[in-house]
């Protein structure tokens, strides 16, 4: 769709620049560099924080979930979720972010719980 709008004689010099950076940007393949580490984001702190999940607002708490949720989520390639791989004994290696995936919403779903729990 791109394509056409940008070999339109109808646009403005603005409106074709504005097209062709557009196309670029959505056909660029991520660089390696802006890749996340999943292992090294997702392990607990060096040192104890005095942060505690009362002295932090909902919405910092929400935001930081959420953040940790995506990227895992974009980490996930298309190939992990053929002929079920996360159900099968070599799980690990064939869909290693759908089980993290899983394994993450288990752990918040215990968090909440207990949190409930606990009040």
């Amino acid at each position: 769709y791109l394509d056409d709008i940008i070999y339109s004689p109808n646009l403005l010099p603005a409106e074709h620049k504005a097209a062709s950076q557009l196309l670029r940007l959505i056909t660029k393949e991520d660089p390696e560099s802006s890749k996340v580490d999943l292992d090294l984001l997702l392990a607990p702190p060096m040192s104890p924080s005095k942060e505690s999940i009362e002295t932090l607002s909902a919405l910092e708490i929400a935001e930081q979930m959420t953040y940790l949720d995506h990227q895992i989520f974009v980490a996930i390639r298309s190939e992990e979720f053929l002929g079920q791989a996360w159900m099968k004994t070599d799980k690990a290696t064939k869909a290693p972010h759908i089980i993290l995936m899983t394994r993450r919403f288990n752990e918040v779903s215990q968090l909440v719980v207990s949190e409930i729990v606990r009040r």
